[in-house]
């Protein structure tokens, strides 16, 4: 059975550098990705998708303090991309689960972590 990995370069708008949580982590996982995994494209999270895990308040809530770069509690920071970035990420968690339970060997590389 051969190895997949959900990845795109959307998941490096997240980045605050100064953060352990950065762009840097995700390149040291990408390459350490061997060369014969097959690549999937990033899927997006609906807004559907995202309400079944989440309250529509805290939805917006996160999407209004995503306009700038601040954190949203002591270890979590957002920038302008973090809500679309975030909606991939969830979004690829997501797909990367359905298809390991349909026998698939996937792994979702993305940021911020889903």
């Amino acid at each position: 059975m051969r190895s997949s990995v959900i990845y795109g370069d959307i998941f490096t708008r997240h980045d605050m550098e100064a953060h352990p949580e950065s762009g840097s982590r995700l390149r040291v996982a990408l390459s350490g990705v061997p060369d014969n995994v097959r690549w999937r494209a990033p899927v997006l999270a609906t807004e559907d998708d995202r309400e079944q895990v989440h309250d529509p308040r805290y939805i917006r809530w996160v999407q209004q303090m995503a306009t700038g770069t601040c954190f949203l509690d002591t270890n979590t920071y957002v920038t302008c991309h973090s809500f679309d970035v975030a909606s991939y990420a969830a979004g690829s968690t997501y797909a990367a689960v359905e298809r390991t339970l349909d026998g698939e060997r996937l792994f979702a590389l993305v940021r911020p972590p889903a």
